[in-house]
């Protein structure tokens, strides 16, 4: 029985080893395309392992700082509005005005970041 199609009709699945495969999603990864000087595509998955090093390498200088919740890697956002950059985001009690020293830095190793005003609750 052949399958009917008609414009505008969502693709099917792709059909591999003689048996229909679902489409792969990841919600929790943020797909952003980058090329390095070889002009060869990195993962989505290369490029958070990268972001998830560099986090783990300055989480407790950060945690230190006054004010800090915690620590994460998500997207940011700018002016209210979700952006596709990913970013480790560090979560403050307050925003506020704080000396040079405790400042977060927009950036850390290449990677941006993201300050997030929000008080976390254990429940």
């Amino acid at each position: 029985m052949a399958e009917e199609r008609h414009r505008g009709d969502t693709p099917k699945p792709h059909r591999g080893l003689g048996r229909s495969l679902p489409p792969v999603v990841f919600p929790h990864l943020y797909v952003v395309h980058t090329y390095d000087a070889s002009a060869r595509r990195v993962t989505a998955i290369d490029e958070l392992a990268g972001i998830r090093r560099i986090k783990e390498e300055v989480e407790a200088q950060l945690l230190s700082l006054p004010g800090v919740t915690a620590i994460d890697i998500g997207t940011k956002y700018v002016g209210g509005k979700k952006t596709s950059v990913l970013a480790i985001r560090v979560f403050v009690q307050k925003k506020q005005d704080v000396p040079p020293e405790q400042t977060i830095p927009g950036e850390i190793q290449g990677v941006p970041t993201d300050v997030v005003e929000r008080t976390l609750v254990l429940h």
